[in-house]
């Protein structure tokens, strides 16, 4: 798709856009939840340039939002 994407218009960056989500969506909800994440960085192979990414996006959402109080 990158190499294709220098000669898309606009139109056919969003149909790009979209069909990524819909990849990424695998419940289907309209929705990218860190279950979805979760779910397939499980299931990728860990050397993928896409796995890196959503483990930096978990990594990122589990600072911000799970916060781990040691007393």
């Amino acid at each position: 798709m990158q190499k294709l994407q220098v000669f898309a218009n606009d139109e056919a960056k969003m149909l790009q856009i979209r069909v990524c989500f819909d990849i990424l969506d695998i419940d289907r909800d309209g929705h990218l939840n860190i279950l979805n994440l979760l779910h397939l960085y499980r299931n990728l192979n860990k050397d993928t340039i896409l796995c890196r990414e959503i483990f930096r996006v978990i990594d990122y959402y589990l600072k911000k939002n799970v916060n781990c109080k040691v007393d």
